[in-house]
């Protein structure tokens, strides 16, 4: 049974699933827990999503998702519950135009790419082929 962290325990019907919004968001954490400094996460309502590299390439963290992008659901078949993909527009670095070396005073070469998210649940159990 998960609590809430004075001791009392939290059921199930006393979390108001009504007043999740199903519109996908960026959320972010509080600012003061450095190992997730600049970094996002999207849900939708009370849903998590990730990135999985099956769907997006290698190297997740060649990718960036600039502040105006907007994220939105995409349906998609291949889930057989039904929920969908969240789909948002960033760029990823180039990994061909890395110049060798640890440190390079040249900026990175970036290209547009459509990232797909799937509920965090799902991680590791498909792909959008």
């Amino acid at each position: 049974m998960p609590y809430d962290g004075s001791g009392r325990k939290i059921y199930l019907s006393s979390i108001n699933i009504r007043k999740c919004s199903v519109t996908p968001e960026k959320v972010r954490s509080n600012p003061f827990v450095w190992e997730n400094a600049g970094k996002v996460a999207l849900k939708r309502g009370p849903i998590v999503y990730c990135l999985e590299e099956i769907d997006n390439g290698k190297l997740l963290s060649s990718i960036s998702i600039p502040r105006e992008a907007k994220p939105e659901v995409s349906p998609n078949g291949f889930m057989e519950d039904g929920l969908n993909v969240i789909t948002i527009e960033g760029d990823r670095v180039v990994e061909e135009s890395w110049k060798g070396g640890i440190y390079s005073s040249e900026e990175p070469v970036r290209k547009k790419v459509s990232i797909q998210a799937v509920p965090y649940y799902y991680w590791g159990n498909g792909c959008l082929d």
